[in-house]
């Protein structure tokens, strides 16, 4: 029997897809960059911003910080908000915790957004 179970926030407990997808279109919207055909949700749900703003989108390290801070200004406000439970996932954690399995989250999100 377990003790412990360790789950992902993004895309295992959450679908956290369309609060970090229009956040980060409203990022590129404000930098001056059209986000038409440039958000992929397998490559931009998971991975931290900053590498995907760097990696993804070939931004400068400076210029992928300030990205990510036009991220936060709508994420923080409004993009948590548009984030949901997968079906069945309260359930499922209910029950854990009947059975006496403590439960823990691993995100790469700030604390804040992931409380």
């Amino acid at each position: 029997m377990y003790k412990y179970v360790l789950f992902d926030l993004d895309g295992t407990l959450t679908d956290s897809k369309e609060g970090i997808l229009n956040s980060v279109a409203y990022a590129l919207e404000k930098m001056g960059i059209s986000s038409e055909g440039r958000l992929d949700p397998h490559v931009i749900v998971g991975p931290p911003l900053l590498d995907t703003f760097e990696g993804y989108y070939g931004f400068e390290p400076e210029k992928a910080r300030q990205a990510y801070a036009f991220f936060q200004e709508r994420y923080s406000t409004i993009g948590k908000f548009e984030n949901r439970a997968f079906e069945g996932i309260v359930p499922l954690l209910k029950k854990l915790r009947e059975k006496g399995i403590r439960s823990f989250v691993a995100t790469s999100k700030p604390q804040v957004h992931a409380e």
